[in-house]
């Protein structure tokens, strides 16, 4: 076989195959949407109380009980849910079910939140994580019961170096610009489509049961959405007062 030059070769491989860079860069499917899938929702507008949000009881593998977690926003100061503020997310987990003989902590809480978009290439890009486990040596993690709760807070950063990062590959790929890193306005993820938070929790359980010696280890995962409350018309109407 003759060799190829470099143009030569894109050209008989169309944008570049198996060098993923180059998709995002050159937008080969900049508009190609992305796939629409049913998710929980938490309400942006819900009550103080915190369980005003949602309710979700979750299985746990190889167990008779059932784990019930709630989540909800930062309704109290009354703050809108954007992509680019830094905000606040509670949630709750209990046990349902669960024998007086069985005790269970929550060894470790892996959270992930990522952007949804209506567009493939801007959809699934992490814009925060969080792990929360127990911070001394004398207990085995977070003891959890039927009347019993785990609160916990998920602090998500607005625009940190990683996301921003992720965004300009986006960016440039969408709309086949020079390359430039920036921080991002409420205006531009509104026009790349994206339209929600989606969040991914994980769960690590420590479960001991009466004939056990030591705690077995049994992880339950979830995920849902939390809308963005500002629209584009309403980002662009900010920017004409400003």
């Amino acid at each position: 076989m003759k060799n190829l030059n470099r143009r030569e070769f894109l050209k008989l491989t169309g944008c570049g195959l198996g060098i993923a860079a180059l998709f995002m860069l050159s937008g080969c499917k900049d508009e190609e949407l992305a796939v629409i899938e049913d998710y929980d929702v938490v309400s942006t507008d819900n009550s103080s109380d915190l369980g005003g949000g949602l309710r979700q009881v979750l299985d746990v593998p190889g167990e008779d009980f059932k784990l019930v977690t709630e989540y909800s926003c930062d309704s109290i100061s009354e703050r809108t849910w954007r992509v680019t503020s830094d905000k606040f997310l509670y949630f709750n987990v209990r046990t349902e079910g669960l024998s007086t003989d069985t005790k269970v902590y929550i060894d470790n809480v892996h959270i992930d939140a990522t952007v949804k978009s209506k567009y493939a290439i801007v959809d699934g890009i992490l814009q925060d994580t969080m792990d929360d486990r127990i911070h001394n040596s004398q207990m085995l993690g977070f003891p959890i019961g039927n009347d019993t709760y785990y609160y916990g807070v998920d602090a998500i950063e607005g625009s940190n170096d990683t996301f921003v990062q992720s965004t300009t590959y986006a960016y440039n790929g969408y709309y086949r610009s020079e390359r430039v890193t920036k921080r991002y306005t409420e205006s531009d993820y509104l026009e790349l489509g994206v339209y929600a938070n989606k969040f991914q929790f994980v769960y690590d359980l420590l479960i001991q049961g009466p004939n056990d010696e030591t705690p077995r280890c049994v992880s339950v995962n979830t995920d849902f959405l939390v809308n963005i409350t500002s629209t584009l018309e309403d980002e662009k109407e900010k920017q004409k007062t400003k």
